[in-house]
């Protein structure tokens, strides 16, 4: 599926694509064992040409690009770009004396089928740039940038070319703000009990950061210099803020656990003033509750177990009720 812009692969760079040629910059010793990669050939297929990075001058070359943003991004000195995917190249056989590709075949729908087309419309060498995750600490890069390539971005990358995986992403991501918006919140309100508790929480996501980073390099040859980064205070801080922030799913999934087996909940309480469990406590089914409490039969006999207390005569506290039927009203 293309995206509008026709980007064809997980990236939509009809959102990402502004200003690329200024920072894309090919690396002249890599352009000029893509210049010996292709001999003598003449004319030169780009598949997913892009802005232009490494296109080779002197040569006749007929760029390849499915994003119009992309294509937009082209300087003026280069050839214009066909609109086409990899996986169908509207070429007739043999038309190329080489065909070239860099930094472009993760993109790709189908790359078993991709290079094929390659093959079909060249009559030589088919020059391929690409990187493997799997070496990708030898890369210079971490040398210089070692954080950046701390995380392993290839198995990154194949998690986030999932839709689960970046469903996953998107609600850690969510989870995260949430919990430094409501730790913000407690400090700012002067509530010292949430606000500790928070923060102990976070005491558990730094430990826990520390016991990872010891198992993660446990047989890693640099593993003086990379614990050494990890357990800096910088390290800490950032580890045990997202270990923490992960840790507020523990009440939810074990209010869910005990909901499915008809028990009252642990925690059973939540700033939004839904239900402490993944099954009820959604905004959609406090709608449903809500609706059908004001023109069903419970209208006026007691409020469902997905609302908050309100009333006075579930007392002061504003935490909800630990039964399972939720507060009695007054009438």
């Amino acid at each position: 599926m293309r995206k509008a812009d026709g980007s064809a692969g997980d990236a939509d760079y009809g959102r990402i694509g502004a200003g690329y040629s200024r920072f894309r910059q090919p690396e002249p010793a890599i352009a000029r064992l893509i210049e010996q990669a292709l001999g003598d050939a003449r004319t030169v297929l780009n598949v997913g040409a892009g802005a232009g990075s490494y296109e080779p001058a002197g040569r006749q070359v007929t760029p390849v690009e499915p994003s119009a943003a992309m294509r937009a991004e082209r300087p003026a000195d280069l050839p214009v770009a066909v609109d086409a995917a990899a996986e169908e190249l509207p070429f007739a056989d043999r038309s190329f004396d080489a065909a070239m590709a860099s930094f472009t075949i993760h993109q790709w729908r189908d790359l078993e089928r991709g290079l094929g087309e390659m093959r079909r419309v060249t009559r030589g060498p088919v020059v391929i740039l690409s990187c493997d995750p799997e070496r990708v600490s030898e890369f210079w890069l971490n040398d210089y940038a070692p954080d950046v390539l701390a995380n392993d971005p290839g198995a990154l990358n194949r998690v986030m070319g999932h839709g689960l995986g970046r469903m996953v992403f998107q609600f850690r991501s969510f989870v995260m703000g949430a919990w430094a918006r409501h730790l913000m919140h407690n400090i700012h309100m002067r509530d010292w009990e949430t606000a500790t508790t928070f923060l102990l929480t976070g005491l558990g996501g730094v430990l826990t950061h520390i016991a990872y980073s010891h198992y993660r390099y446990a047989s890693d040859p640099r593993r003086e210099e990379k614990l050494d980064r990890a357990l800096s205070w910088q390290g800490l801080l950032a580890g045990g803020f997202q270990r923490t922030s992960w840790s507020s799913f523990v009440p939810t999934a074990a209010d869910s656990v005990l909901a499915l087996a008809g028990q009252d909940p642990v925690f059973g309480f939540r700033m939004s003033g839904q239900a402490s469990n993944f099954l009820t406590g959604n905004p959609t089914f406090s709608l449903v509750m809500t609706c059908r409490r004001l023109s069903g039969p419970w209208a006026g006999t007691s409020c469902p177990a997905t609302t908050t207390c309100r009333s006075r005569t579930c007392g002061t506290s504003p935490r909800r009720s630990r039964g399972a039927t939720g507060c009695r009203s007054s009438t």
